[in-house]
């Protein structure tokens, strides 16, 4: 199976590049880094990756045995700085990897009742945001 991010112009609805093998599994999220740069995947195959749009390759690949994303949408998120990824994983936990090495720095158990959906951080104030399958909403500073 072949699974690709394509990157479109909205000022002229062109295909700009096409990134083919980024996940074994079906991605479940995007999200683009503020300079434009880099895009955060995560897909149903276990993974979290990184993709330098320059490069238009994959840089880094984020995993840990207790991190599993059973879930069609999945949404991570850039750590404050943009130093750090942050994933919710299938069993209520965060998962947080330095960006750069890929190390997994630590895991934050949560209070959310299953598996956490998405995380979103504001870069400004440093509040991050969960969701779970139960429909629970965390904030967190």
């Amino acid at each position: 199976m072949c699974i690709r991010d394509r990157i479109w112009s909205l000022k002229t609805s062109e295909k700009i590049n096409e990134l083919r093998g980024v996940h074994e599994g079906s991605i479940t999220h995007l999200a683009l880094s503020s300079d434009n740069q880099r895009v955060l995947t995560t897909s149903r195959d276990g993974t979290v990756k990184l993709v330098d749009m320059r490069m238009t390759s994959v840089v880094m690949t984020y995993r840990h045995d207790a991190y599993s994303n059973s879930f069609e949408f999945n949404k991570a998120t850039f750590g404050p700085g943009e130093n750090s990824i942050i994933a919710g994983g299938s069993d209520g936990q965060l998962f947080v990897w330095n960006m750069y090495t890929g190390r997994m720095e630590r895991t934050i158990p949560t209070e959310h009742e299953g598996g956490i959906t998405s995380c979103s951080l504001n870069q400004i104030t440093g509040y991050l945001v969960t969701a779970d399958v139960r429909g629970n909403v965390f904030v967190w500073n």
